[in-house]
Order: C-alpha cells, then structure tokens, then sequence
C-alpha cells in the first residue's frame, strides 16, 4: 500500500458550521418560546432558559467569525498548517466525517490546539485525495516500506 500524495485543503469558514449551529440554536429558541407560552407566569427557569438560548448564539456566531483561516497540508509524511503568518506542523485527527464535511483537531507542535471545519470543494478528486490523506498517519508509510523490504 502507497502514501497518499501530497495534496493541500483550504480552511475557512464552513457553512455546514454555520447552518448546524443555527439549526441547534433554533430549536433552543423555539422550546424556550414554546415553554414560556405553556406556563401562566414565567419565572427564573424561563428567563434563565432564554437567556442560555441567546448565549449559545452568540457564542455559537463569535466562534464561526473566528474561526482558523489557512491551508492544511498534506507532505506525504506529516501534516502542517499554513497561514499568512507562517506554517507549523503538527498532528491531525479526525473528529467527526461526513461525505463533504469533516471536523478535525490539528495539534499544534506548540500544544494549541486547532478546530478545523474542512468541507469539499467543486474539484471532487481533490476532495478524494485530501479524505485518503486524513486516513494517513505520520510515518506510516515508511513504516509499511521497511515492513516490506524486511520481508
């Protein structure tokens, strides 16, 4: 079994991100209002209720405006992360994958961590080639030669 090539992902943004958390966040809002207009006299939990709605949205909204701009990048050895400011390598691991989105944690050799939302572009062969890069891990490869020249 070979590496996979080299092949580099451009990070941004993510409108799955955006669209998730504003679903999440419409369903808080609407269970709150539902449960205001169920009781007589609101109270504490109402008012506590709404006001943990109206946090999660903008906390939700403050993480997407702030979210990493960069590109990831696959060597066929290790994975770094690229911006205007520099790059730096460090470890990927996939947290949660679907067909055209993906949430990774990228460590930084500093120890930072990074929450990475990727999503797949209109170029579908390089969207194949990054998710077979992210099955990859450092070293594999090498490791996968020396086993088979060993042998």
């Amino acid at each position: 079994m070979h590496s996979a090539p080299a092949v580099s992902c451009p990070v941004g943004r993510s409108l799955f991100q955006a669209v998730a958390a504003g679903v999440v966040w419409l369903g808080g809002a609407l269970a709150c209002v539902l449960w205001w207009q169920q009781v007589q006299e609101p109270g504490v939990r109402q008012m506590l209720a709404a006001i943990a709605a109206c946090g999660f949205g903008a906390t939700a909204t403050r993480a997407w405006f702030a979210a990493p701009v960069g590109t990831l990048r696959w060597d066929g050895a290790g994975w770094s992360w690229q911006t205007r400011s520099g790059s730096d390598a460090g470890d990927l691991s996939v947290r949660f994958e679907l067909q055209r989105q993906a949430l990774l944690g990228f460590r930084l050799q500093s120890g930072h961590w990074l929450w990475l939302w990727v999503e797949g572009g209109a170029d579908h062969d390089q969207w194949r080639a990054f998710r077979r890069a992210l099955r990859m891990r450092p070293g594999a490869a090498q490791q996968r030669e020396s086993a088979r020249l060993a042998a």
